[in-house]
């Protein structure tokens, strides 16, 4: 009877040690699962709650055409040769921004583009050519990035911390297609990609 009592006690020692086991390793992913889902989610609310104000009036702004910008060889150019003769969509983004978030866009634009590339463009600030081509020397990047030195382009929606695509369009220069995307909606950068650039080969 002991020795029926003492299987009896080490199965349920098993039994309780497996169900201790399994529930540590599941306990995490479930965490970091709702996490995620808690993150996607706020950022589509964070989205509704700045498109009244920060997409809106920006769609169809003008853009200064004066404007100064500096290419990758420190030439300075006004943003107006950028788009004299067609649309260009353009990737707006600080130093300071996610940086997942822009590798995410610069992997997504060099794929979509391959081979057109010259509709495409980089606005960046809190960078100079000399930072830009150290940080980004391994990336090799076909992309031809510009540089604000003081003036923004006018857009309520710069120094955000939101990088932001757009297609910027010629006579008179302005700001159309206004798209912000996050890293944990990598489908719907796809679906804007893919609808610009049917627009730009238009």
């Amino acid at each position: 009877m002991l020795k029926y009592k003492i299987h009896i006690f080490i199965l349920y020692f098993i039994i309780i040690t497996a169900f201790a086991y399994i529930g540590a390793s599941w306990l995490p992913q479930s965490k970091a699962k709702n996490k995620n889902t808690i993150t996607a989610s706020d950022n589509g609310n964070f989205f509704w709650d700045i498109y009244p104000e920060l997409v809106i009036p920006n769609t169809g702004k003008t853009v200064e055409e004066q404007l100064n910008i500096v290419d990758i060889n420190n030439n300075k150019i006004s943003i107006k040769k950028l788009s004299s003769k067609q649309p260009l969509l353009v990737f707006r983004y600080s130093q300071y921004d996610c940086h997942l978030c822009i590798n995410q866009v610069l992997n997504k634009l060099q794929t979509f583009f391959a081979g057109s590339e010259h509709h495409v463009c980089m606005i960046i600030d809190g960078m100079n050519p000399r930072d830009f081509r150290i940080k980004y020397k391994d990336l090799g990047l076909k992309i031809q990035p510009y540089f604000i030195e003081e003036q923004n382009l006018g857009l309520s929606l710069e120094n955000k911390n939101l990088p932001f695509l757009f297609v910027l369009s010629p006579d008179p220069l302005r700001v159309d297609k206004i798209f912000i995307p996050f890293k944990e909606y990598p489908h719907q950068t796809d679906a804007y990609l893919k609808n610009v650039k049917s627009i730009l080969n238009d």
